[in-house]
């Protein structure tokens, strides 16, 4: 049974965000009816342009501070699910209230405005990160054997001068600790279904609007650095990170928002693990990459133990289907480069 089906309206938050602007286009490809909540109007207008082959399929409202109790009230009455993607993601942050006012206090405000006034509203997809989870090299985590990563929350918490990044990841552990929390205190009054999912290390090309270098992801530009050949060989083979292809990621919130089975689950969404030497193999593969100017393998060099996010229960209950790491970082590095070349250096 499908729990939401095409032609209703979906409301997406943060919906001009790298991963968000996927999940819009693929909704509108597969045609549903688009609300995009945004905090301009000048960021909201770019969507519009972006997806104007839709028409009257692709709104968007405006939303300036997500954390303030009652701002979705407005906007989620005439809505039949909720694809909660919208979060404050940086590495500069300075405290851990900072991401939390958003993060945290956000997830509630959007839960407490569906259950008072989202009538129609019968899935809620919230978009979590490996970040809070616990990963152990030469390990295989499943949806059942994964922990809370309580460790950076402590980090945050009792260290004076932690990682910028870990303030990131201390939100979010907290941001998914406290939906849920906020479901099971609030599961006999909601007439709509919870699901989250925890992404990983997302590689694929950009549609998002970018006017500067700071608005490249993160993530395209750490593993340009790696291209551009600063990392030592001993560190080239160890754990990096699990990973996904955007597009795969945004089918996955699709999925997830429509498939009676989901319903109450969370889902390790991952095409697999891997370390910049992988990166490199990957390059070296892909026959028609631009980018073979990459340090070779050894064949026999020992490889760190990769931390494996099983994914099988996505691919069963999500029908995922996820794209190879090398046509998917090469369109992802060739897409980056070329947009370095029309921003100011």
């Amino acid at each position: 049974m499908v729990v939401v089906e095409p032609h209703a309206k979906v409301l997406v938050t943060g919906a001009n965000g790298y991963l968000a602007t996927w999940i819009l286009r693929t909704l509108l490809e597969e045609g549903y009816s688009v609300k995009g909540a945004v905090r301009s109007v000048s960021k909201g207008d770019y969507l519009v342009n972006l997806f104007k082959k839709y028409g009257d399929a692709f709104a968007y409202v405006i939303v300036e501070d997500m954390a303030k109790e009652g701002a979705f009230d407005d906007h989620v009455n005439d809505v039949e699910a909720v694809l909660h993607t919208a979060a404050r993601a940086t590495s500069n942050a300075k405290s851990l209230d900072e991401l939390a006012a958003v993060n945290v206090s956000g997830t509630l405000a959007v839960l407490n405005s569906v259950l008072q006034h989202g009538t129609n509203v019968r899935r809620f997809v919230y978009t979590s990160t490996t970040g809070t989870v616990v990963d152990e090299p030469g390990k295989t985590l499943t949806e059942e054997s994964i922990e809370w990563n309580d460790w950076v929350v402590d980090q945050v918490r009792n260290n004076p001068s932690p990682l910028g990044i870990f303030y990131y990841l201390a939100s979010k552990v907290l941001a998914e600790q406290a939906a849920w929390e906020w479901v099971g205190k609030h599961k006999a009054g909601m007439r709509f279904d919870f699901v989250s999912l925890i992404i990983p290390w997302i590689i694929g090309p950009q549609i998002q609007e970018v006017r500067s270098r700071s608005d490249l992801t993160e993530a395209i530009s750490i593993l340009q650095v790696g291209l551009d050949n600063e990392w030592p060989p001993e560190q080239r083979y160890s754990h990096f990170s699990n990973w996904a292809d955007v597009r795969d990621i945004a089918l996955a919130h699709v999925r997830a928002m429509e498939k009676e089975q989901a319903a109450g689950q969370r889902f390790l969404i991952s095409s697999g693990a891997f370390s910049l030497q992988d990166i490199y193999d990957a390059l070296h593969s892909v026959t028609d990459s631009p980018l073979k100017d990459v340090p070779y393998g050894d064949p026999k060099g020992e490889r760190g133990p990769l931390c494996i996010h099983n994914a099988d229960k996505a691919k069963r209950i999500l029908g995922i289907t996820f794209r190879p790491l090398g046509p998917s970082l090469t369109q992802a590095l060739v897409d980056h480069q070329e947009k370095l070349k029309t921003l100011p250096a």
